[in-house]
């Protein structure tokens, strides 16, 4: 087989040396890039603008030869990593008149991983909204935000699977749970062998890269690998989660054993761990509570059935998994996602997962697709 020119180039990038021991790894890389430009869904010769910083340039690069192949008319901004990091404003007042005039259609956002220990992911919220506002002139403009960890070679071998599925599979979540919540239905799911905690969802955005299904969604900023269906604003929540083993507990870590937690008319509010390990999770997030807010801020269903078990150590990546669902606590500065395993989960009247399957008629066939 003939290797595509830029699969050598990618495996010839000073920045993306240390995976060459895998051999698939260019190869997967080049075929994400392409998916990631497929999944925008744009017509050839339509505007796409590339912002990343310098370590991520690999990324940038491969995006805007994967766009060029197919048509598409691109712009490629790259900035150093400390200036995206920790002095925006020099690097934004460059960039933003040239991306006024060039009326991007799409904004890809490419940021280095080396944030995200600490729970932050590159650009800040400050700065996606100055370059929101300077490309809103653009109808249906909207931002995909390349998941941080995208140079590592698991997440470029999800992306690599063909994502136009799970962008169908999230879109028809997302549509039902549109549809339950003007009906006056309510997500409901059960975790563990007690969990029954129930919510209705709005100001709902989908992280599937697709533009968005009704009015009252919010701003589109798709992570990559995506896959969840959204909420910034959950309403009547209450019930109680079971954290099973293996879930997460914000960035605190993963559950050993089991936590338990209580939900009140929006805010969490009680936390029992079943183990002494599981305590010293609980003993964090309690701390940061304190400080700060248990308001419940996010509630979010992950919709990705390409998701390996070998990237569950990322949270960001984690909560994308088919069969989870992420609580937010806190507010827009800072907040942790309560990761939980669901064993049933009910949209309305409908059914989606029973006994930790997904089990709904109307959304088999692209499941099928998406792991084929």
């Amino acid at each position: 087989m003939i290797e595509h020119p830029h699969v050598a180039k990618i495996r010839e990038h000073p920045d993306l040396a240390k995976h060459n021991e895998n051999p698939e790894f260019a190869a997967n890389y080049w075929k994400g890039a392409q998916n990631m430009i497929a999944a925008a869904r744009l017509e050839k010769g339509s505007t796409i603008a590339i912002v990343v910083d310098k370590p991520r340039s690999a990324m940038g690069k491969a995006l805007k030869a994967a766009a060029e192949e197919v048509g598409m008319k691109v712009r490629l901004f790259s900035s150093h990593h400390e200036e995206v990091i920790h002095g925006e404003h020099e690097f934004l007042t460059s960039i933003l008149p040239k991306l006024q005039k060039f009326k991007p259609k799409v904004t890809y956002l490419c940021v280095g991983d080396e944030e995200l220990e600490n729970g932050k992911a590159g650009f800040s919220a400050q700065a996606r909204g100055r370059i929101y506002q300077a490309t809103s002139n653009v109808p249906d403009n909207r931002f995909i935000f390349t998941c941080p960890t995208i140079e590592h070679e698991h997440v470029a071998e999800i992306l690599s699977k063909n994502i136009i599925p799970v962008q169908e599979l999230t879109r028809a979540v997302g549509k039902h749970i549109i549809d339950a919540h003007e009906g006056g239905g309510v997500v409901r799911l059960l975790t563990g062998d007690e969990g029954d905690f129930s919510c209705k969802m709005s100001n709902i955005t989908l992280d599937d890269m697709a533009p968005p299904l009704h009015p009252f969604q919010g701003l589109m900023i798709a992570n990559q690998p995506g896959g969840e269906v959204e909420c910034d604003d959950p309403l009547e929540v209450s019930g109680t989660v079971e954290f099973t083993k293996g879930s997460q507990l914000g960035r605190f870590g993963k559950i050993s054993k089991k936590v338990t937690a209580k939900f009140k008319e929006g805010y969490l509010e009680e936390l029992i761990a079943h183990s002494d390990e599981d305590q010293l999770l609980v003993d964090q997030l309690n701390e940061y509570m304190q400080k700060n807010t248990n308001k419940v801020m996010e509630f979010a269903v992950g919709t990705n059935p390409n998701i390996p078990e070998h990237l569950q150590d990322n949270p960001l990546v984690m909560e994308k998994i088919l069969g989870t669902i992420h609580i937010g606590i806190g507010n827009d500065d800072e907040h942790h996602d309560l990761i939980a395993i669901v064993k049933k989960l009910t949209i309305g009247e409908d059914e989606y997962i029973d006994n930790g399957e997904w089990t709904h008629e109307g959304t088999q066939d692209l499941l099928e697709k998406a792991l084929a």
